[in-house]
């Protein structure tokens, strides 16, 4: 779990100050009509997953059978990655190309129709199923290729316990920067210390803010699970939303038409051991 901590020459020992996310109502920019769909969605437990692996897969799946129902288009869509990062006098970029579907809509929210449904399989195997009812939109705009931002000091790696620090070049935006861990969302920017401002295109910004008096720290306290740096960057101020699971920060952007947002997801590993 990520904490925020005091910058400060003269501080002794950590103390722990969770960030103030700023907690606004869900006034979405260009809010999109939904049309409501039942959908289901099944997966089989494999032999190195837990039982909430199973359930978030179906879930997962039923989401997917309801966008298709809802006749959502599916396109091609394809994007380079850069990281960059330095240490000491070693200096290094690796690009990643990712070619992935996207669905041309999203699900803003969702309900369970009733209790996931748990059986034994003809191959023996435990199978679960979970049916829902969402409300599925369809966007209006695509990605606005104009709006990119250059992200600088994001590792793959970092040891058990990390302080985060990485640089970002805007195309004139608002940003909001998220540590998931499993099912967990924690944002961690802007906090009591640091606010959410214009960052004006061009420039470029150091996080933390070395006027902040603050420190992004990371910890790993739950080692099995998946961990990752979320950066959201928006066309107008974007308040963070009052949620803490991956989940609802998912359905939320997907409320958020693609031509006003760009979203970057920087998975990291966390040493299992101090």
């Amino acid at each position: 779990m990520p904490v925020l901590l005091p910058n400060s020459a003269g501080f002794h020992g950590r103390f722990a100050l969770l960030a103030m996310c700023l907690f606004f109502a869900f006034n979405l920019p260009n809010r999109l009509h939904a049309q409501k769909v039942d959908a289901c969605g099944r997966c089989v437990m494999e032999s190195n997953q837990t039982m909430q692996d199973v359930q978030r897969c179906a879930l997962e799946k039923a989401m997917e059978e309801a966008l298709n129902r809802a006749g959502i288009p599916l396109e091609l869509n394809s994007s380079t990655q850069m990281q960059q990062s330095e240490g000491g006098n070693v200096y290094s970029e690796a690009f990643s190309k990712v070619v992935q579907t996207r669905y041309k809509g999203g699900i803003t929210e969702w309900k369970e129709l009733e209790e996931p449904k748990k059986k034994i399989n003809e191959f023996n195997l435990m199978e679960v199923e979970r049916c829902i009812r969402a409300s599925v939109i369809q966007y209006k705009t695509d990605p606005d290729p104009a709006f990119t931002h250059e992200i600088k000091g994001i590792l793959p790696a970092y040891p058990y316990e990390t302080l985060l620090t990485f640089r970002v070049k805007p195309a004139g935006s608002y940003m909001l920067a998220y540590f998931l861990e499993g099912d967990s969302a924690f944002c961690f920017y802007p906090n009591d210390a640091e606010r959410q401002e214009k960052l004006e295109a061009g420039v470029e910004y150091l996080f933390p803010s070395p006027k902040s008096q603050r420190e992004y720290f990371l910890e790993n306290t739950q080692p099995k699970a998946a961990k990752s740096v979320m950066l959201l960057f928006f066309k107008k101020p974007m308040p963070a939303p009052p949620i803490d699971l991956r989940q609802d920060l998912q359905r939320w952007l997907d409320g958020i038409e693609p031509n006003q947002r760009q979203v970057f997801n920087f998975p990291i590993i966390l040493d299992s051991q101090k």
